[in-house]
């Protein structure tokens, strides 16, 4: 406030005496005092900031510091660690424990049971459409599979065949070996596949046995399990780059085809070609292959047609060779599947499988079923009054051709090798087990290596046998164990015996041993006398 307002203030002096000068100047002088600024807030000293003393400053920049340093410390060590785990995982991308394992590991479980193949009304947790994404995951998209072709969707297609030209059953890993080459790395593992010969297995892989209806049969229906060896080669990316397959089908079948001729002719024109795949691939590597000029295939047919009809000149010069070789070949089928006589449907275990094999060869090697269900009858009756021991070829005759070569013969001598038991008197010789004669014990237990004429008719077309003639010489054989004429006229007698083997109920027996000698034309002078032993034996 100024000083003349402050002088407006005070009263008038009118009524009052006057105030002196220096009185109003102490009164001014008190008034601007009063009205005088505030002081101001004593300022801080710099430095300090707002810890408000040095050692509190100190403490906290001592915290800070080792903070920092701890910090440090841990980014340190989580780097150390990715390092190690980096490491770690280079190194065993190829153990048991490692990625590329663990993926040939998910092939065997993906693919255990073959493709997965799509059946009306049936619900799976894994599809073809899994599968199929499961390949083209771990496969390269160029992966080499042999045979010229690439890609995982050729995979796919094989691993299809396989489901549907057999019956897949298991695909089974057993061990494994992992070698490490460079950037690359291989896993081999070896396994087990089982599956089972079904009639499309002999239609798409072996077609060139389906005239062979006795072996289809015997195929047919068949579990095998064979060794396989599949390697896996992984890229530097982790993928598969060559995928390959070596599957012992051979040995396999050789469980079921004992005889190394027809195992041979099985394989020797089967549809399966390298690296284990089916189906005719020898297309398909072909026409990877430029195609020949026109005149070059010209000349190439032109020779392959010379070539052609000198064979078949030469084939027309030897008509029958091929012919007689199938023949002889029934033939000894025929001596196999009766190596030991006539096997009963109770008989199992080892000898089931001799049983599946005359059941074929009675059921598909005959023309009509009225001659296979006589040959039957006459190996059951045969088995029946004798222990067959064994049943082999000596000896055959060179094929003989009848009606323009629709009919073939072929001859073939044979020997049985029979042994006589207690059932075989009962019921071959029954008049001894009756009479009660000293000759039982003298047979009993003996054997007979008795000889056989056989007369095979077959025919040429069909390959098949339409009628079988045999006749045996049980007398000869009966000879070398009763020396004693007498003895060999009572046991042959009333003998249930035929000249193709022992009688049924149904039967003629042999004719009584006085006729044997005489010839159709003559009659016997049964009026006379008997003839007897001496007399046949001079």
């Amino acid at each position: 406030m100024s000083a003349a307002s402050q002088l407006a203030l005070v009263p008038a002096a009118s009524s009052a005496p006057l105030v002196s000068d220096r009185a109003v100047q102490m009164q001014v002088i008190e008034a601007q005092q009063t009205q005088r600024k505030p002081k101001k807030a004593r300022r801080k000293r710099r430095g300090w900031g707002p810890f408000q003393s040095v050692i509190k400053e100190r403490s906290m920049d001592f915290n800070l510091t080792l903070d920092v340093q701890n910090l440090q410390q841990e980014v340190q060590h989580m780097t150390s660690l990715r390092d190690v785990l980096r490491t770690k995982t280079m190194l065993q991308r190829h153990s048991p424990e490692g990625s590329l394992f663990r993926v040939v590991k998910e092939y065997f479980h993906v693919f255990r049971t073959g493709w997965t193949l799509q059946e009306a009304g049936r619900k799976r947790l894994l599809d073809d459409q899994d599968q199929r994404a499961f390949l083209h995951s771990v496969m390269d998209a160029e992966v080499d599979v042999e045979n010229g072709l690439r890609g995982p969707d050729v995979m796919a297609e094989q691993i299809i065949m396989y489901s549907t030209f057999i019956r897949f059953i298991r695909l089974t890993m057993h061990s494994y070996d992992i070698v490490v080459a460079e950037d690359s790395v291989i896993i081999s593992a070896k396994s087990t596949m089982r599956f089972q010969v079904l009639r499309n297995t002999i239609e798409m892989i072996f077609p060139h046995v389906l005239g062979h209806e006795w072996l289809v049969a015997q195929l047919v229906g068949q579990e095998i399990e064979a060794a396989a060896g599949i390697t896996f080669s992984f890229n530097a990316a982790g993928k598969c780059c060559k995928y390959t397959v070596e599957m012992d089908f051979v040995g396999a079948f050789a469980n079921v085809v004992k005889d190394p001729q027809l195992l041979d002719m099985l394989f020797g024109r089967a549809l399966i070609a390298d690296n284990s795949m089916f189906g005719i691939l020898d297309d398909v590597k072909e026409e990877t292959q430029p195609k020949a000029s026109a005149s070059a295939c010209v000349s190439a047919l032109e020779e392959e047609r010379d070539q052609l009809e000198r064979e078949l000149d030469e084939l027309r010069s030897r008509p029958n060779v091929p012919e007689d070789a199938f023949v002889q070949r029934v033939v000894g089928d025929y001596y196999l599947a009766f190596a030991t006589g006539y096997q009963a449907y109770e008989i199992q275990d080892l000898d089931g499988a001799s049983r599946v094999s005359q059941q074929n060869f009675l059921s598909h090697m005959f023309v009509s079923e009225s001659s296979g269900k006589n040959v039957e009858k006459r190996w059951k009756a045969l088995s029946e009054g004798f222990q067959v021991l064994a049943f082999q070829q000596m000896d055959d005759t060179p094929v003989e051709y009848q009606s323009r070569g629709e009919l073939c013969i072929i001859r073939s001598t044979a020997r049985y090798l029979l042994q006589i038991t207690s059932r075989t008197i009962r019921l071959v010789f029954p008049h001894l087990f009756t009479s009660e004669s000293p000759l039982v014990d003298d047979l009993v237990g003996r054997r007979l290596a008795v000889s056989s004429l056989l007369t095979f008719s077959i025919e040429c077309d069909a390959g098949r046998i339409s009628h079988i003639e045999e006749r045996m010489d049980f007398a000869s054989a009966l000879v070398e164990l009763l020396a004693n004429p007498q003895d060999l006229g009572f046991v042959m007698s009333r003998a249930r015996l035929t000249l193709d083997g022992c009688s049924d109920m149904d039967s003629s027996p042999l004719p009584p041993l006085r006729s044997i000698g005489t010839r159709p034309e003559e009659k016997p002078d049964s009026a006379a006398r008997r003839m007897t032993m001496a007399d046949i034996l001079g």
